[in-house]
């Protein structure tokens, strides 16, 4: 039993969800998975305040990660989860800038979006965004001149020295 309650959602190919199911024990979220993982290529699984606690794309269990790292994957034949270990972009002889970026891929460096390179669930959020992954998206920022110092005090502070003070 659950003390608290969670919403589920499931998206179509479209990207949107046909609304929230309210699930209040894990026998009903095990139902629901079961339900609607072979229908809809995206389940969601939020807490009352939308908080991602559950994600999982394409069969894959993207969210939370497992303890030890491994990726787990809905097997349709068996009605099971299994080990999963994501496949490889191909290495093509097309350039990066026109490359066609495969569904489930980071435009930027086309990886395969996994817990290796979106690390949080706002990473996650990111990559229906962008289509960037996190580490993609973080370097994107890393040098964005940025010194974490307010720039109102930057401004004070070179009015002070262009007065001789």
């Amino acid at each position: 039993m659950f003390n608290e309650q969670f919403f589920a959602y499931r998206f179509g190919v479209d990207g949107m969800h046909d609304g929230k199911t309210l699930m209040t024990n894990a026998d009903a979220v095990t139902a629901y998975i079961k339900d609607n993982i072979n229908t809809y290529p995206e389940i969601r699984l939020t807490d009352m305040m939308d908080n991602l606690v559950l994600h999982i794309q394409d069969h894959v269990w993207l969210w939370p990660l497992q303890a030890d790292g491994s990726m787990v994957k809905w097997n349709t034949v068996r009605q099971a989860w299994e080990r999963y270990q994501a496949p490889a972009v191909p290495d093509t002889a097309v350039t990066p800038l026109t490359a066609p970026t495969p569904p489930g891929c980071c435009v930027s460096c086309k990886q395969v979006f996994s817990h290796l390179n979106v690390k949080t669930a706002l990473g996650w959020k990111e990559t229906k965004i962008s289509g960037m992954c996190e580490v993609c998206w973080d370097k994107l920022f890393d040098d964005d001149g940025d010194d974490g110092e307010d720039p109102e005090d930057a401004l004070l502070r070179n009015d002070a020295n262009s007065q001789g003070m």
